[in-house]
């Protein structure tokens, strides 16, 4: 196995608790019993993107919106060399029989047709639609149009839908805060209605506007 030098103590205790939690909260008993683990991971500029272990048919799969020409070393290779060994690792101590054959995994960045070349900042939901969607097949389907118009309605349409059972899920610690918002909204006018979403407009667009500029400041 590759020897690479990532030792943080910390790192590992923390990506095993992760693992541990999932395994509690999903149907699996063991590790053992999964064929395929999927990842979301960061890159420095922010930028969301999936790594999926097939440990079924022996593959590991990239899954990002952007459609860049860059090699997997350049663009991915320090924080994906990091999550391999970290889960070799874990699968060694938890007794899966062939965590030696990961580090031949075939590695490939998945080219998809709804691939953008110009949207830098909706990768977060690209991300989740992938988890969502991607089943161990490189020709998954997404459900996404190629980039335009339309997609960027479907995206603005999954932000949404997101973003509501984000809200109202049993793990929401004030769900019930924002069940009453929900009420109290349904009890305004249509002109009021409108005033509140054209000041909500104008909060994200603020909000998007104060964010890219202190980006041109830290580059």
């Amino acid at each position: 196995m590759e020897k690479r030098s990532f030792n943080s103590k910390a790192n590992k205790s923390k990506f095993v608790e992760e693992m541990m939690n999932l395994l509690f909260i999903s149907v699996y008993q063991s590790i053992k019993d999964i064929d395929l683990m999927i990842f979301p991971m960061m890159l420095a500029d922010e930028h969301y993107y999936i790594v999926c272990f097939n440990l079924r048919d022996h593959q590991i799969h990239i899954l990002d919106n952007m459609n860049v020409k860059d090699s997997i070393k350049n663009r991915y290779e320090r924080k994906f060399a990091h999550l391999r060994y970290l889960f070799i690792k874990y699968l060694k101590d938890n007794g899966y029989p062939l965590f030696k054959a990961l580090d031949d995994y075939k590695v490939a960045n998945v080219k998809m047709s709804w691939q953008t070349n110009n949207n830098y900042v909706d990768c977060g939901i690209f991300a989740m639609r992938h988890m969502e969607m991607y089943s161990g097949n490189r020709d998954f389907d997404a459900g996404f149009v190629p980039e335009g118009k339309e997609q960027k309605k479907q995206i603005e349409d999954l932000r949404k839908n997101y973003m509501k059972k984000i809200l109202l899920s049993e793990y929401n610690e004030n769900i019930r805060v924002v069940e009453s918002e929900i009420e109290d909204y349904h009890r305004l006018t249509l002109k009021e209605k409108k005033m509140l979403q054209d000041k909500s407009a104008k909060n994200t667009a603020d909000r998007a506007s104060e964010y890219f500029e202190n980006q041109q400041v830290l580059f």
